[in-house]
């Protein structure tokens, strides 16, 4: 997948990649460790945020005119820094196990699908509120493509599947919007020199915790 691939067609991407994986998970599998303290099942509960936020989002006032705007990597370095952020995000997974109802592939499904219809009546530079600042529709799908490209690499190890071509491909626009979260962290630098093999990354190095 180019690497400057838009939003629309990477969060498409990634979502249509996600669905095919939730849908594959094995039965056996949903209470199996998915993701630090999460099991499968509550790391999919988590991955439907991914879409019921651009819906809940796109539903919300518009921002005015003129209003600051982030760009993808601006709302990540910041979100992601905010006090107790993690906590809640892990203990809101946990409660939200339940919208996952007795056929989580079928429930993914709906909400993926729902999303992607409201996305499609909307212009990209159609601004929306987030928890951390106003941003451009399609600005914030690009988070939100990244969210689904990690958690479904995520499913993935957690449960043995394969890496579909798909979600290999959604990789490559990740590796973009990280390393421009990097920029935004004044890490890249550090980032550069490990991927270019003149240093190694401290044990624990995230560019997202």
């Amino acid at each position: 997948m180019d690497p400057q691939i838009d939003a629309r067609r990477w969060f498409g991407a990634a979502s249509d990649a996600a669905v095919s994986l939730v849908a594959r998970v094995p039965d056996d599998a949903w209470e199996r460790p998915g993701l630090g303290e999460w099991t499968v099942r509550e790391l999919v509960a988590h991955l439907l945020r991914a879409w019921t936020t651009v819906r809940d989002y796109l539903g919300e006032p518009r921002p005015a005119d003129g209003t600051p705007l982030l760009t993808a990597a601006a709302y990540l370095a910041q979100g992601l820094l905010l006090p107790g952020i993690h906590e809640g995000v892990a203990d809101r997974a946990r409660a939200e196990v339940g919208s996952l109802g007795a056929d989580p592939a079928a429930a993914v499904r709906a909400v993926a699908g729902a999303a992607r219809a409201v996305v499609d009546a909307e212009a990209g530079d159609r601004l929306l509120p987030t928890r951390i600042g106003p941003m451009r529709l399609d600005d914030y799908l690009r988070t939100r493509a990244l969210e689904l490209t990690l958690h479904g690499l995520d499913v993935c190890r957690a449960t043995g599947l394969p890496v579909p071509a798909d979600l290999e491909a959604c990789t490559v626009p990740a590796l973009v919007l990280l390393a421009e979260v990097a920029g935004e962290r004044g890490l890249a630098t550090d980032l550069v020199e490990a991927l270019g093999g003149r240093a190694v990354l401290a044990p624990g190095f995230t560019l997202l915790g």
